[in-house]
């Protein structure tokens, strides 16, 4: 590789770092602290995966969506489930018109960039399931039409692990297309007394100031598209997928798409840590999110925090390669 490219590469590489950097810090003008939860959020937009997010009420989670979906100049829209949401209350309906004797769809919240459905668990099953087409194909199909979503169409769920009476649990088939399930972050005393702060000054922030145009997102996902990953790394990531069938008491491994998920988080992860090429580092970091919430267990009673120790059991148990993953 000629020495100008990698003078080249090397640029562009800290520019993307650097714009990324600026969106966190810009984000943390209306949420104290969650760096971890604000960089899982990006690689799974970039990545075009959806997140769950387990934490308890009152934890920022409605802040943190809105404050992102604003730094990036997207369409925001919030859902609030409860046993009695219909899937057409989503997806939305066909209305007769008496004028024209037709039907005119009339598109329900599914229809936004950025989708908040609060305390999704609430929800009964049969809504839950109308979001599966739509996480999965960006489409939703009502009365045998279908009809697309936004390219960007990005799901954050939230449910609350304190509370089970009146919930439905998701499915396994649910559960698996979202890419990411994590909890927001403690804040430490310095951040919640920045955080009283902030809200003790009695003025209402004005909503955040778009850093990112939507050409730039298709600009950035082009180009995680390009990330390598060595062909000894594609092999520890299907080790780690692989693995999880011998984790005590589970009883189905990861899926295909799990894998596929697992790939382009990784891609993702090393794009925005300004990198051309995934290190290990990189998968070991998204295995927990990504890998926890797909573990399935023959007894139904168990934990987040038991299935991330088996996660975190299980990766010092796989083999970590060891060779330099540069390119070139």
């Amino acid at each position: 590789m000629a020495t100008q490219d990698i003078q080249l590469r090397n640029s562009e590489d800290a520019r993307d770092n650097e714009i990324l950097a600026t969106l966190t810090k810009h984000i943390q003008q209306k949420l104290v602290g969650n760096e971890k939860a604000i960089q899982l959020l990006l690689v799974a937009l970039i990545a075009g995966g959806h997140v769950l997010l387990e934490d308890d009420p009152g934890s920022g989670k409605t802040a943190l969506s809105r404050a992102f979906s604003e730094s990036l100049a997207l369409q925001f829209k919030r859902v609030q489930c409860t046993p009695d949401l219909l899937p057409s209350d989503l997806t939305g309906l066909d209305i007769y018109q008496p004028d024209t004797k037709t039907f005119k769809f009339i598109e329900g919240p599914l229809f936004t960039q950025i989708l908040l459905t609060d305390e999704l668990n609430r929800a009964t099953p049969r809504t839950q399931s109308a979001l599966l087409e739509s996480m999965a194909e960006k489409q939703v199909t009502v009365d045998g039409n279908t009809h697309q979503l936004s390219e960007f169409f990005f799901v954050i769920a939230t449910q609350n692990p304190l509370e089970t009476a009146g919930t439905f649990t998701l499915p396994e088939a649910q559960l698996d297309r979202f890419l990411f399930q994590f909890s927001l972050s403690q804040l430490t005393v310095e951040q919640k007394d920045q955080m009283l702060q902030q809200s003790l000054t009695g003025s209402t922030q004005p909503a955040l100031a778009p850093i990112f145009k939507q050409d730039q997102l298709k600009k950035m996902r082009e180009q995680m598209a390009t990330v390598t990953i060595h062909a000894e790394l594609r092999q520890y990531l299907i080790a780690l997928c692989r693995g999880v069938i011998n984790i005590p008491g589970v009883i189905a491994g990861i899926s295909n798409r799990g894998l596929l998920d697992f790939a382009h988080a990784s891609q993702a992860l090393a794009y925005l840590k300004g990198r051309r090429y995934v290190t290990p580092e990189d998968i070991q970091a998204l295995a927990i999110p990504l890998l926890a919430h797909r573990l399935f267990y023959r007894q139904p009673m168990i934990t987040t925090q038991q299935k991330e120790a088996a996660i975190q059991t299980l990766l010092t148990q796989v083999k970590v390669p060891t060779e330099n993953w540069k390119e070139g």
